[in-house]
């Protein structure tokens, strides 16, 4: 017999049924596949656009509890050969945190990653996940690792340089505390620009007309 826990000889456990004072001897090497907590299907997973300000957040299959010692890590992948950034340089924007770190917050299922300081514009990432940093409140399992970049990977918002300032081609998303995305700021480029049309978006940066 198969249990959450591990498994029990049949012989074991009838012969545990019949007599009061026997106990079965469980080996926890073969559990009930199927019942770790599991991450739920993410709106973060391949989004290209989002906003270097953002929480992720992850939403497990049930309520969960930290495991100290164990890391989350917000992987910076090449954007294409070695190159990293808007600009390709090659400085990494990787985040590795314990899962108990301030950073981190729980509520029941769901799992809040707020990073001290911003993602990098223009950059490609993925999350992983420790095997066994979270523990579930009702099965008790232990979470599978996460160690794959495609499981869970996104791209930040690559800003528009594109003069027009009522462009919103570098629209930008961002996660809501419910794991939702929506629309977020427009991105704007003004490298190379010249100083009319810097002059020009500042001051519509200063009056906050870049929020629609």
């Amino acid at each position: 017999m198969i249990f959450a826990d591990g498994f029990v000889k049949s012989f074991d456990l009838f012969t545990a049924t019949k007599n009061s004072t026997a106990k079965p001897i469980v080996d926890s090497s073969i559990k009930t596949p199927g019942l770790q907590p599991a991450i739920k299907t993410n709106a973060l997973d391949d989004v290209t656009n989002l906003d270097v300000r953002s929480n992720i957040v992850l939403e497990f299959s049930e309520a969960v509890t930290a495991v100290a010692g164990k890391s989350i890590r917000i992987v910076n992948d090449a954007n294409g050969g070695t190159k990293l950034g808007l600009y390709g340089e090659n400085t990494s924007n990787s985040f590795t945190l314990d899962v108990t770190d301030p950073q981190v917050s729980i509520s029941g299922s769901r799992v809040t990653i707020n990073l001290a300081r911003d993602l990098d514009l223009s950059n490609n990432y993925h999350v992983e996940i420790d095997a066994g940093a979270f523990k579930g409140v009702t099965s008790q399992q232990l979470t599978a690792a996460v160690s794959d970049s495609t499981t869970l990977n996104f791209s930040t918002v690559t800003p528009d340089s594109d003069k027009l300032i009522s462009s919103a081609t570098g629209l930008s998303k961002i996660m809501q505390a419910d794991g939702t995305l929506v629309d977020s700021l427009v991105w704007k480029d003004i490298e190379g620009w010249g100083s009319k049309a810097a002059i020009q978006l500042q001051r519509l940066l200063h009056r906050r007309l870049w929020r629609w």
